[in-house]
Parts: C-alpha cells; sequence; structure tokens
C-alpha cells in the first residue's frame, strides 16, 4: 500500500509538470533532445526551405526578406547532414558546407531557438530598393541552443559589449592620405540593439546597412581630405539597382554629386557615402600587414571583377580546406572545390564580404569581430585587428 501511494504521487507529480511544459499553440512541435542532432530532413519535411537560388526567387517575389517577420534564415549543414551549431560554424573547420535558407517561423518551430523572433531580425543590406531582413543564428552574440552554456562564447560577448568606446578611432579633422589595402567604411544602424552587428560610438552612428569599400590606389595627405579621397581609389561590390556590369566597379573614392538610379554614366557619384556630406561617420582602417600583403590583397579585390560577378545579399563566407591539415577538418579526399589555389574566389559579393574575404584569402586574418554567417560594416569597424595602440595611432581613424 505505501509503495502504491508512492507510484500515484510520483505520477500525479509527472502529469503536472507535463501539463505545465506543453505548448499548447503548437501540437505538432516533436520536441528534440539536447543529445539529438538536427539534421537537414528535419527542414527538408517543412513546406518552407529554399535553396539559395529559390530564396532569392522568394525574395524577387517579396515573400520573403522585406518584413522583420519574414526574415530568411541562413542553414549551414555538414557533409553528413548534420545542422551546424554556432559554435562549430564559426570554428571554420569544416571543408565543404551545404548552405540552405528557411523562414523565421520555420527555424523556430524546428529548433525551438528562443530569440528566434521577429524582434531579433536585422536589416542586412537593401535589394532592389527596400531593406532586406535575416536573422543568422551563427553571430557569437546570438548562439543556437546548444551553446546557450558556453561560458567561453558567453565572456567573449561581454568582453565585446563592455568594451569602451574611448580610443575606438582617432578623429582626424584636416589631413589623411591612404594606402593600398586600406579599408574605407561606413557605419551601419543597428535597429534595436539586435545581436549579429556590432555598436559604434553614438556620435559616428551609422544609417542604412552602411557600406565597405578597398582602396586600390594610393593617394598622398593633402590640405583637404576630398581633394585624398578624390585621387585614391575604391574597389566596391555596390548593389542590385546597378546594372550587372557597374555592381563590382574600381572609381574614384570620391565622385561628387547626386546619385540617380536612371543615371547611366560612369563614374556613378558616391558623394552619399564617402564625400563631405559623411564627415564624422567614415572610417579609414588600416591593418598592420606587409606591403606585399596589400598589393594581394588588391589583387584579390581585382580577381572579382569579372562580367560574371554581381551583388547578392546571398553571398557566403568561404573558407580554406586542406587534405593535409588536421585542423581544417578535411578527414577524406581532397574536395576540389575548396582544396584549390582559387577557394576564396565567387561570383557574387556584397560589399563588406568582398572586404573581409580579400584579408582572411590573403592574410589569414578574420576582421569579424563577432563572427556569423554574415559579416557587417560595423563587425569590421569593431575588429581589433584595427585597435589603435600607444605607438601606432592610424589603424583606425574616423573623419
Amino acid at each position: 500500500m505505501k509503495h502504491l501511494t508512492h507510484t500515484l504521487k510520483r505520477t500525479t507529480i509527472w502529469g503536472l509538470l507535463t501539463l505545465l511544459f506543453i505548448d499548447p499553440l503548437r501540437p505538432d512541435f516533436q520536441w528534440i533532445a539536447s543529445d539529438e542532432r538536427l539534421n537537414i530532413q528535419d527542414f527538408r519535411s517543412q513546406p518552407n526551405f529554399w535553396t539559395p537560388k529559390q530564396a532569392e526567387e522568394q525574395m524577387c517575389a517579396r515573400r520573403l526578406g522585406h518584413t522583420p517577420e519574414q526574415a530568411i534564415v541562413p542553414l549551414v549543414f555538414s557533409p553528413q547532414g548534420f545542422l551546424l551549431n554556432a559554435r562549430e560554424y564559426n570554428s571554420q573547420k569544416w571543408c565543404y558546407l551545404r548552405w540552405f535558407y528557411t523562414d523565421l517561423e520555420t527555424f523556430h518551430r524546428v529548433t525551438r531557438e528562443r530569440t528566434a523572433l521577429p524582434t531579433y531580425a536585422k536589416v542586412l543590406t537593401e535589394y532592389q530598393g527596400a531593406p532586406l531582413y535575416a536573422y543568422d543564428p551563427y553571430a557569437l552574440s546570438q548562439q543556437t541552443r546548444d551553446d546557450e552554456g558556453c561560458e567561453l562564447l558567453e565572456d567573449i560577448a561581454k568582453e565585446t559589449s563592455s568594451k569602451p568606446f574611448a580610443g575606438l578611432s582617432r578623429l582626424e579633422e584636416k589631413s589623411l592620405g591612404f594606402m593600398e589595402g586600406d579599408i574605407l567604411i561606413r557605419p551601419n544602424i543597428v535597429l534595436w540593439n539586435l545581436f549579429g552587428s556590432a555598436s559604434v560610438p553614438p556620435d559616428a552612428a551609422g544609417s542604412g546597412w552602411g557600406h565597405a569599400a578597398g582602396i586600390s590606389r594610393s593617394s598622398a595627405p593633402g590640405a583637404d581630405i576630398n581633394k585624398s579621397l578624390e585621387e585614391a581609389q575604391v574597389i566596391e561590390a555596390w548593389g542590385p539597382e546597378l546594372p550587372r556590369e557597374h555592381q563590382m566597379r574600381e572609381t574614384k573614392a570620391c565622385v561628387p554629386g547626386k546619385f540617380n538610379l536612371s543615371l547611366k554614366t560612369f563614374p556613378i557619384p558616391n558623394d552619399y557615402y564617402w564625400c563631405k556630406k559623411r564627415k564624422g561617420s567614415r572610417f579609414r582602417l588600416r591593418a598592420n600587414i606587409s606591403a606585399e600583403q596589400r598589393k594581394a590583397i588588391v589583387n584579390f579585390w581585382r580577381q572579382q571583377m569579372n562580367e560574371q560577378d554581381r551583388y547578392s545579399v546571398f553571398a557566403k563566407k568561404h573558407f580554406p580546406c586542406s587534405a593535409t591539415t588536421q585542423s581544417s577538418g578535411c578527414h577524406r579526399n581532397r574536395i576540389p572545390k575548396c582544396a584549390t589555389e582559387t577557394w576564396a574566389n565567387s561570383d557574387c559579393w556584397y560589399c563588406s564580404l568582398l572586404v573581409w574575404q580579400a584579408y582572411y584569402y590573403v592574410a589569414g586574418i578574420d576582421i569579424d569581430s563577432n563572427g556569423g554567417a554574415y559579416v557587417f560594416p560595423n563587425d569590421i569597424i569593431r575588429s581589433p585587428v584595427f585597435d589603435n595602440t600607444t605607438t601606432d595611432s592610424e589603424r583606425r581613424v574616423r573623419f
């Protein structure tokens, strides 16, 4: 009798706990234990699961990405078909990855990720004149469920968020020069303090999705910064609103004039980005690298400027692969797609990715301050690579 009473009490307690944790709004959801791995089949069974090409078609039809509720979500799978979590993605030890996309609601339903809500979606860039929203589960500050208890990543996020703005940049008022391989960059906004994009000082607040370009021709410091900008040249990936032949371009860093979508001449005015109008919200970033590396970075940018290359918000980071390197994750036969000397080349880019990829390819430097599937201008501005020191105050200059 005593044993029966104990059994009844235990059954009642478990029954109450079960009722408390049932989600009445999602009765069709099958809970996946933390020791089980989500795989590609978990998403293929859903109606909204797209290849990059299919996702772009959804976006062009304005069914995806044009509101926070319709945010796109990148999904990265290992060669074995398992969904990578944030820690695995940022470890960069995978030699071959399979990319797909889904919508925010499907991602939340399958993964049960608590931050997969419209309020956590962020503006990625502009597409056909409208902002495009994305949810990035691979940013260090926005971990998947498997990473919630990782103290190391929490410490990194805490250090990043508490890093003082003092000394972030030296404000240069009068004269400034530009060297090959320098980065010319303008901050993006961070709506609602969203994760995935680092912050910049309030007095250097960006607008929209920001912009980034690489200096391809040097200019000496002059009496007027705008003159130095007009003498320097940049290579940049610039928007689907331009004809394809101009989406990857090399032009003067400052071309005064008002931009017009119907303008067919070249160079297209970029006063909105770099000229005097943006005083105080422009940054020149300079890494401590050799002259040979600077030339190689510029050469990489130029190699991407062929008639097939274009702007795309679905462009992704590329990582190297070597069959003989233990840390690369390649423990099988060489995969030509990622094991060649051209592993970093691509036919589609967005502005800050083009800058990031060149540094990673040439110098092995990751200038994305918080990791993630996407790299924002703010993420590059906040990179420790460009922190000024007592002996070198030229690495990060705001002007």
